[in-house]
């Protein structure tokens, strides 16, 4: 623990993000009081790239003594943040995923009674990303179950054009969220020091905004086929 401490949290591994109505000279001379003299610390080892994943699915389980309940973890890797097919598959996790209205939340716990809890979304890493949905169950039976509905809510993503209507609820989730990250100054300071990290590069807000609400049913149909295939990841959580 002390070796990957002294090897990754250095500043040369580190981003600082400073957000609101503030002096900048004096910021700048507290940034050089307070962090100048920290020592900058080993070169970062570069980041090993995921091997390219096989045309199957991977299940593996694990046994928890002290799980009080069984549950899954499901995943799938997706496209760089800063692919063009990034825009659809944010929308896609809000269709899924985002809200008492998600296709998910709906199946799995208003209507059909199948999950203890139910959470996950879209998890950035640099230029790497995933889709993670995390379910815990009452039994066994109901995690098939509930992994048997998520396959079919998916499918159902696949294969039949969503309507306007749900399409344009979770394009203004999104942009409820989106636009929350300029709203104060600590979503602003996460949302610059999560940019920097995933793109290094800030573009303009309105700019992605339009390419966001200009997603149309097709897209939502072509990403979901590319993206949620065979190839996804499953950890079931076992109890003792």
């Amino acid at each position: 623990m002390r070796d990957f401490y002294k090897r990754f949290y250095i500043p040369n591994n580190a981003v600082l993000s400073i957000v609101g109505n503030i002096d900048r000279e004096k910021t700048l001379e507290d940034i050089q009081k307070y962090f100048e003299t920290i020592p900058e610390g080993e070169p970062i080892p570069p980041v090993p790239l995921p091997k390219s994943p096989e045309k199957k699915s991977i299940v593996e389980s694990l046994q928890i003594p002290l799980a009080q309940s069984p549950g899954f973890h499901l995943g799938y890797r997706l496209s760089s943040p800063s692919s063009d097919d990034f825009y659809v598959l944010s929308i896609i996790e809000y269709i899924l995923l985002r809200g008492m209205s998600s296709r998910l939340y709906k199946r799995l716990i208003k209507r059909e009674k199948l999950v203890l809890q139910l959470n996950g979304g879209i998890e950035k890493r640099q230029d790497q990303a995933r889709l993670k949905i995390f379910v815990v169950n009452n039994n066994q039976f109901m995690v098939q179950r509930c992994k048997k509905a998520i396959f079919s809510e998916l499918h159902k993503l696949k294969t039949s054009f969503i309507s306007e209507e749900e399409l344009k609820k979770a394009k203004n989730m999104f942009l409820k969220d989106y636009i929350s990250q300029y709203s104060t100054s600590l979503p602003k300071a996460l949302f610059l020091a999560e940019t920097f990290l995933s793109r290094n590069i800030l573009l303009n807000p309105a700019e992605e905004i339009e390419k966001y609400m200009a997603i149309t049913p097709k897209d939502i149909i072509g990403v979901t086929n590319r993206y949620f295939g065979i190839e996804s990841v499953i950890l079931d959580i076992k109890t003792k």
